[in-house]
């Protein structure tokens, strides 16, 4: 991996003992098994959990593993301000040591969807169970916002919503999606093709959602929750706009390397469009222009199977090619977005 691109995951724990616990692992292109590799760095006790001392320990432990900082590109962690925070954490430490690292970001947000008659029915027990007051009237609020039909709706609607969300937050999430086959649907919710506003009833709500507002709601009722969860739907998306300009760009530019687009000359993006430019030169450049002329279905590595329709599969199979377009994959563009696409938050098995 030395003088390799990589992407970096940490994360924080304690365990029984209360001993504070610092993992590292880089998710990384390997040449030798032609896959998306994971790699376990270190597993610290760290007594000081502030950003500059976590920062140096990463820093320390990639030094012996033969890894600079200087080659993140990917950044996957908590929502911690020490980790994440815009100022004084180690994601700005590790930014300014790598400015084309971007963070990677992503919530799951649905447990309680999941057990939520598991949820009524705890509560409901600890409702009668309990002799103190004050708690028997914590589970008793608790016990009735489960059984409000609103609240229930509410979830069933947020959680396919955050799912999709994360998609765009954490770039890429998925191990073997292409990038132009992710961005879909993000915005079709509320837009149609024209890029023009949808009406009410023309707004994507979810199936589930629909199915059961209509079991449960009155028509009227239906409506209002309609403009609320449009409402909630805007504003996600603005949030998301806010929060993530440098990688949603990054995002949108690496469609223009997803096969459907880099193999049609008709359709095949400009190079100045490309991300990470600081990696363009002039053979990149022609391999560029000219990877779409080639039947790669008749190349030797693609014979037996036929060109593959998956952007990483494709990837590595011209670099095991040997042909003249490895300069392409190698420590550009198409490694990158292979590598950052498969970075899994949290994600270290």
């Amino acid at each position: 991996m030395k003088d390799r691109k990589y992407c970096l995951l940490i994360d924080k724990s304690t365990d029984v003992g209360n001993i504070k616990l610092l993992v590292i692992c880089v998710r990384y292109v390997s040449l030798t098994k032609n896959e998306i590799a994971t790699a376990f760095v270190s597993l610290l006790s760290v007594s000081d959990t502030t950003a500059a001392t976590i920062f140096n320990e990463i820093v320390q432990e990639l030094t012996k593993c033969d890894l600079s900082i200087s080659d993140c590109i990917g950044f996957g962690s908590d929502e911690a301000a020490a980790m994440v925070g815009e100022h004084n954490s180690v994601f700005s430490r590790n930014r300014e040591a790598s400015p084309q690292c971007v963070q990677m970001r992503g919530k799951v947000l649905f447990n309680i969807l999941i057990n939520w008659e598991e949820l009524k029915a705890y509560f409901t027990c600890c409702e009668q169970a309990q002799s103190r007051p004050d708690v028997r009237y914590k589970a008793r609020i608790i016990k009735e916002m489960l059984n409000d039909h609103i609240n229930y709706l509410y979830f069933v609607f947020a959680t396919p919503l955050v799912q999709e969300f994360e998609k765009l937050n954490a770039l890429f999430q998925k191990t073997k999606e292409d990038p132009q086959m992710l961005i879909k649907g993000l915005k079709s919710r509320l837009y149609n093709a024209n890029g023009e506003r949808k009406q009410l009833e023309e707004i994507d709500f979810g199936s589930k959602f629909i199915q059961e507002s209509s079991n449960r709601l009155t028509h009227e009722d239906r409506m209002t929750i309609y403009v609320r969860c449009k409402a909630l739907l805007e504003e996600a998306l603005l949030q998301i706009e806010k929060r993530m300009p440098p990688a949603e760009d990054i995002f949108s530019k690496l469609s223009l390397l997803s096969l459907m687009t880099v193999l049609n000359q008709m359709e095949k993006g400009k190079v100045q469009d490309l991300p990470f430019q600081h990696l363009i030169n002039n053979e990149v450049e022609g391999q560029y222009r000219k990877i779409g002329l080639l039947n790669w279905r008749d190349e030797p590595v693609f014979k037996d199977d036929g060109s593959p329709s998956v952007a990483e599969s494709f990837w590595f199979g011209v670099l095991r090619s040997g042909s003249s377009f490895t300069d392409l994959v190698l420590d550009n563009p198409s490694q990158q977005c292979i590598c950052r696409k498969n970075l899994l938050l949290g994600d270290c098995s």
